[in-house]
């Protein structure tokens, strides 16, 4: 998190080499997040093909999320819908991944499924601050696809649902007032 990658790859590529090591899957899972920071695509698809698609790392809902947006982060949407689809219901992950996959809808320009995919978030059930998080970067997104579609009421009441104590009240407010301009 300080911006030292290079050193915590270099302590991370240690662990991994110790294949008895009890925190070894989570380093691989770090050393590709870190590889997609560096934007290094040499060493992110060796630690990849050796460690994931060979097997060697035990699969996780967390290992697999973090796969499907290590893939989203560079670009490759095939994979990153193959690996965030995969994750279950009842996972942590799952709400970040429905997220994610929204925003690969959005990006291929096909709004109603991006929406279907907030929707669902929207209507899960808010445990954890993160969880909050999610919901409201959900609401948001959908306030900004009916906007895109000229559905300002629905976009409005999508924005209206993010509570007045949200980090992105600022985001909610500016862009709601668009919705009755």
């Amino acid at each position: 998190k300080m911006g030292n990658l290079r050193t915590a790859e270099s302590n991370y590529r240690v662990i991994v080499e110790d294949s008895t090591h009890p925190f070894r899957d989570d380093a691989v899972r770090r050393l590709l997040e870190i590889y997609v920071d560096l934007d290094d695509d040499d060493s992110f698809y060796r630690v990849y093909e050796t460690e994931i698609v060979s097997g060697k790392v035990r699969p996780s809902e967390l290992i697999t999320y973090s796969v499907g947006k290590a893939f989203f982060k560079k670009g490759n949407d095939v994979e990153a819908k193959s690996n965030l689809g995969d994750i279950n219901p009842e996972s942590a992950y799952y709400r970040k991944a429905r997220y994610i996959l929204g925003a690969i809808m959005v990006k291929e320009g096909n709004l109603k499924t991006a929406a279907q995919f907030y929707r669902e978030i929207v209507e899960l059930s808010v445990e954890t601050l993160d969880d909050r998080k999610v919901l409201d970067l959900s609401l948001l997104a959908l306030g900004r696809i009916y906007m895109e579609l000229g559905m300002y009421e629905e976009a409005s009441s999508f924005y209206g649902r993010i509570s007045s104590d949200s980090v992105f009240l600022a985001d909610k407010l500016y862009e709601e007032v668009w919705t009755f301009i």
